[in-house]
């Protein structure tokens, strides 16, 4: 068991390709927020994230048998300085559903990926596409804004935008 107290962050470091962190089937993650710098990991356990998800860099995988009570209020992927790529795959659903404050890829450096695959609607207030992709076959409901500078959405569910869409131009 992983369980922090009010205020804890986890972090998950890794060199090279991985995978380095696996939480298997049984296991519990219960923190405030959790941070991925680099590396790899799969999780099969129980999730319960209160605040934020923060992955800079790696590739890190909520796989469908996991028990997932909350992927928190926010979540931010990006890439490092170097060039490797943050990528989350949100395969596991959410019990009862997913709903997040802000979504946001591509925050500091670009080349940022998040996977919504789980077959069960994501309703988001805010999404900021900074640089990186959206993928997946999960419905997304963008209540709020919908801030897209570049990156892209390459995506077989619907994205909906029940709010403002703002596109920006890059120089």
């Amino acid at each position: 068991q992983l369980i922090g107290e009010l205020g804890t962050i986890i972090s998950f470091t890794g060199i090279g390709a991985g995978p380095h962190h696996n939480l298997l089937a049984g296991s519990d993650l219960d923190v405030d927020s959790l941070t991925f710098n680099s590396g790899a990991g799969h999780f099969r356990g129980t999730v319960n994230i209160a605040d934020t998800i923060n992955s800079n860099g790696g590739t890190y995988y909520f796989e469908p048998g996991a028990n997932i009570f909350s992927y928190g209020r926010s979540v931010i992927v990006s890439g490092t300085p170097t060039g490797n790529s943050g990528t989350l795959h949100f395969l596991a659903p959410a019990d009862p559903f997913f709903e997040f404050e802000s979504v946001t890829v591509g925050q500091g450096f670009g080349n940022a990926n998040a996977h919504f695959n789980s077959n069960q609607p994501f309703n988001i207030q805010d999404m900021n596409m900074i640089a990186g992709r959206i993928q997946g076959n999960s419905p997304i409901n963008v209540h709020g804004n919908l801030s897209w500078n570049k990156g892209g959405f390459l995506t077989g569910g619907d994205v909906t935008a029940h709010g403002p869409i703002v596109l920006q131009v890059p120089n």
